[in-house]
């Protein structure tokens, strides 16, 4: 084979698919050696890949998997862990509000959170709808 960049690239592809369809990591690497022995026996048998390319074919498709499992992480103190429960959410305003006649819709970038237990720092962003028309906020602003 002369041109070994198209296999990689298409073999880190089909890593990167299967860490999207399959998020268990073993399963997801035992299905993946089951399709490498199914396709080296076929492209091996006609002639089209060599024999010392294909194992490190398997090595970029399960590069692609493993990257595509650690780049898609949630962070351990991101905020959806604590969702459904009474607390306060202490953050700032991270893009215009979008305004109704009803109601202010904005997203909140939060820092800390304060509950019954104390105070912990968070990432991530909430949802906020505001109903009260009085109240006004922009972009920027420090909410609690």
């Amino acid at each position: 084979m002369n041109r070994p960049l198209f296999p990689i690239a298409l073999a880190y592809l089909l890593g990167l698919i299967f860490g999207f369809y399959f998020h268990f990591i073993p399963l997801t690497i035992i299905l993946t050696l089951v399709l490498y022995i199914a396709v080296e026996t076929t492209l091996i048998g006609s002639g089209y890949i060599r024999m010392s390319l294909s194992p490190f074919l398997f090595a970029v498709i399960s590069l692609g998997i493993f990257y595509y499992h650690i780049s898609t992480r949630i962070p351990a103190n991101d905020i959806s862990h604590i969702a459904g429960k009474e607390l306060t959410v202490e953050g700032w305003v991270d893009v215009p509000p979008e305004r109704y006649p009803s109601k202010t819709i904005a997203f909140l970038r939060a820092v800390r959170v304060y509950s019954p237990e104390g105070e912990k720092e968070v990432s991530g962003r909430v949802r906020l709808g505001i109903y009260i028309p009085s109240i006004q906020i922009s972009y920027g602003d420090i909410l609690k």
